[in-house]
């Protein structure tokens, strides 16, 4: 059994999404993942990441992995992402689009507006364990760009 304090820190991550079924699937799949989290969450609303600009100026911890569940054709998404990366407080933070897999160009245009990664939300709870995979594939891509 490792000692705890040779145990890495937990990643924060926070989970920006308007459904509360799918924030719990998308907490599962978190917990999956193999890696040592915290997760908060926020409604994806323009004014609940401009909150969190605020608390991270505040003094509360900034989140590394901020995993925002969005439809990229929507201009409230584009602009909450945008926000994000205008934002010094969190633009440090890895984030990750969850979006439709099905659309071949939410990849790309997540890229574009400045997203570190992509990946497709899941649609099904036997989705979770890809969806954990994935989290700690990007995880791991991350570290090795910040390294």
């Amino acid at each position: 059994m490792p000692q705890l304090d040779a145990l890495p820190e937990p990643i924060h991550i926070l989970l920006v999404r308007d459904d509360p079924v799918g924030s719990l699937h998308l907490r599962l799949a978190i917990a999956m993942a193999p890696i040592r989290t915290v997760v908060h969450g926020i409604e994806k609303t323009v004014s609940a990441v401009r909150s969190l600009t605020r608390s991270i100026r505040g003094g509360s911890r900034a989140p590394q992995l901020i995993l925002l569940e969005c439809d990229l054709k929507d201009a409230a998404s584009q602009e909450i992402l945008s926000l994000a990366r205008k934002s010094p407080e969190i633009a440090r933070a890895a984030l990750v689009v969850l979006g439709d897999g099905d659309d071949p160009e939410q990849e790309s245009k997540a890229s574009v507006l400045g997203a570190t990664g992509f990946i497709a939300r899941p649609e099904r709870a036997s989705d979770l364990p890809r969806l954990a995979r994935d989290l700690g594939r990007v995880w791991t891509s991350v570290q090795a760009m910040a390294s």
